[in-house]
């Protein structure tokens, strides 16, 4: 399978706490300085790490509902762009990705909103505040929190960063800043058309017919002459 890598990073970032806690308390912070020193890439575990998948904790909001959902996904291919509220590129990218979930329109693709964990260590922001941005921005998938583990392993140091995982965690876009429609919209149907040609390996695989032909011998008790 081709994997389209166009930028990565790092980052030593939060954790969501829950949405209950987010509505009475504002978003957890990190624990850490906030700072932009990039954190050792953790990819595969080398260092012993928390590896995918990993959960992002969802809000009330519209399309998303409190709750969890896991990157990677269940579904066959994920879109995560990964934002902070108060970047402008940001605001400009949610038009892009409603275009894409329009054009794309397959229910094996999971859009979400993921809000970079760094927005929490100097806001006090709370998950209703977060769900007015979503709606002042015209979200209509799901939307929480990224974790620290999450930006870590797959090297998120920016924002906005968009990415498209297949459901075994291979990347087919990392991309940091503004993107076209289509930049996003290929990816995903290069991931999907590679899911489809592993499920139609295993599917001839499984259908193979089984040889019921049993090897031939010789007849030993024909008579010589």
């Amino acid at each position: 399978m081709r994997r389209r890598d166009v930028l990565a990073g790092v980052g030593s970032l939060g954790v969501l706490a829950g949405a209950g806690v987010l509505a009475s308390r504002g978003l957890p912070s990190s624990g850490t300085d906030g700072g932009s020193e990039p954190a050792a890439h953790r990819q595969d575990g080398e260092d012993g790490g928390p590896e995918p998948p990993f959960t992002v904790e969802t809000i009330d909001a519209p399309g998303s509902e409190a709750g969890t959902v896991t990157v990677p996904g269940e579904n066959d291919v994920m879109a995560v762009m990964f934002f902070m509220p108060t970047c402008g590129i940001c605001q400009d990218m949610m038009s892009v990705h409603g275009r894409v979930r329009n054009a794309v329109d397959d229910d094996r693709v999971t859009f979400l909103g993921a809000l970079h964990p760094n927005y929490s260590n100097t806001t006090d922001m709370t998950a209703d505040e977060l769900a007015g941005w979503w709606v002042e921005y015209d979200g209509n998938w799901p939307v929480g929190i990224a974790p620290s583990e999450l930006v870590d392993y797959y090297d998120v140091f920016s924002h906005p960063i968009t990415t498209v995982f297949d459901a075994d965690g291979e990347q087919y876009l990392s991309a940091h800043g503004y993107l076209e429609r289509d930049v996003i919209v290929e990816p995903i149907e290069e991931a999907l058309a590679a899911v489809s040609d592993d499920d139609g390996q295993e599917s001839g695989d499984a259908d193979e017919p089984e040889s019921d032909d049993e090897p031939a011998t010789s007849d030993s008790s024909e008579d010589s002459t």
